[in-house]
């Protein structure tokens, strides 16, 4: 059996491959690393440790530092026996090219995204990943990469926007969203409708710069924990995809591809 870890910003996801079966993917929110190791073990460890798990290897995906994957590689390498094989972009691999100059320089979740969605269904399609940040990519119909951009998340720029104003915070926290159609009718629907649409409207920017370079009807995949708050914003179609860069991990472990 092979564990398969997907470190994001500020939660960790996991879920177990077993032959060709992944099973249901869990997921608990992690809080950063300390420098050194801790008495009382962190709701991820403590859960992962409660899971009673025996793998033969781990595959790990980590956007979270350097801090992190030390403290998680010395808790494997003390629970299990094994220390962690993490993953990082490459200039090829499962039938994708990386089309950043300097492959490796791919976010890693980026790039498993990549893998899991051709993975689904070699198409040309955008991948969002909406979570802490926002990332958008786009692939062509030959899986060429094209790059993609990267943006501060839904609650990063309400909280960039309520840390640079006067008083925008405190109108906003006074009463719920109100949104009327399209608009904002307060300041919190304001706030809430603004963001999302911006985020949105870039998407479908880049949906629509797809569909001229490869296919002209892209698929749309979006993931990330804000996904169900951006897809009824999207003017195309879309699917939500919960675990995509688990997907994209179990594929990169079944081949035995490690970039």
């Amino acid at each position: 059996m092979i564990l398969l870890l997907d470190v994001g910003n500020t939660r960790l996801k996991w879920s177990c491959l077993d032959g060709a079966i992944l099973s249901p993917a869990r997921a608990v929110l992690h809080h950063g690393a300390p420098s050194a190791w801790a008495d009382e073990l962190e709701e991820w460890q403590s859960t992962l440790q409660a899971e009673g798990l025996s793998p033969d290897r781990i595959l790990v995906s980590n956007v979270a530092g350097g801090t992190f994957a030390r403290l998680l590689g010395g808790w494997s390498k003390a629970h299990f026996g094994l220390w962690p094989e993490f993953v990082s972009s490459a200039e090829s691999a499962a039938g994708i090219k990386n089309g950043y100059v300097k492959p490796g320089m791919l976010g890693v979740d980026r790039w498993l995204g990549l893998i899991g969605a051709w993975a689904m269904q070699p198409k040309a399609g955008c991948i969002i990943n909406a979570g802490t940040a926002v990332t958008i990519d786009a692939l062509t119909g030959d899986g060429q990469h094209l790059g993609g951009f990267i943006l501060p998340g839904m609650q990063l720029m309400q909280e960039a926007l309520y840390g640079r104003t006067g008083n925008v915070a405190a109108a906003a926290e006074a009463e719920p969203a109100r949104v009327e159609g399209l608009f904002g009718v307060n300041t919190a629907g304001a706030i809430e409708e603004g963001i999302a649409l911006s985020l949105a409207a870039l998407a479908d920017r880049a949906v629509f710069e797809l569909s001229t370079l490869s296919d002209p009807h892209p698929r749309v995949l979006v993931t990330g924990g804000d996904a169900a708050r951006l897809l009824p914003r999207l003017h195309t179609k879309a699917l939500i995809v919960p675990d995509l860069v688990l997907a994209g991990l179990a594929v990169v472990a079944a081949e035995k591809v490690l970039s």
